[in-house]
């Protein structure tokens, strides 16, 4: 029997081991915080699958990890919008990181009226291992952010 606790023992440490020595450092490091709200999703796929909206981009902040977009659409009020961040997987452009992301609102009220409404999202996610900053461009929006982490 302690024979049979050492060897499961022993197991277990090299189970631990191998995954610690197979994790590769080349990939993105993805930070939880949620501090700001919803979380960027890093989706190529959910990028290329977010069709052009019927809104506007009136204004993009960076704060630390905090994206806050000022959304413009036909609407009563704003306050049910929904929203979600596509960032397609980083590309190096001139020795730069950079996030290609597209906005999804989610927009079910039929009124003619053209709100704004702000929108917060937690960009940690977009952390690249070894790097320190990041470029965002943000489909819609005139300018790239750099996110410094």
């Amino acid at each position: 029997m302690m024979k049979l606790i050492k060897t499961f023992k022993l197991i277990s440490v090299l189970a631990v081991l191998i995954t610690a020595i197979s994790c590769s450092e080349d990939e993105p490091s993805v930070v939880r915080s949620a501090q700001c709200g919803e979380f960027v999703v890093l989706s190529t796929s959910g990028y290329n699958g977010t069709p052009s909206s019927s809104f506007s981009i009136l204004e993009a902040e960076l704060v630390e990890d905090c994206l806050t977009l000022t959304v413009s659409a036909s609407g009563c009020s704003g306050n049910t919008w929904q929203g979600t961040i596509y960032a397609a997987d980083y590309e190096i452009v001139n020795a730069e990181v950079v996030f290609d992301a597209r906005l999804d609102v989610v927009n079910i009220e039929a009124c003619t009226a053209v709100p704004s409404t702000e929108m917060v999202f937690d960009v940690s996610s977009l952390q690249v291992s070894g790097e320190n900053s990041v470029m965002i461009s943000i489909d819609g929006w005139n300018a790239d952010l750099v996110y410094s982490y």
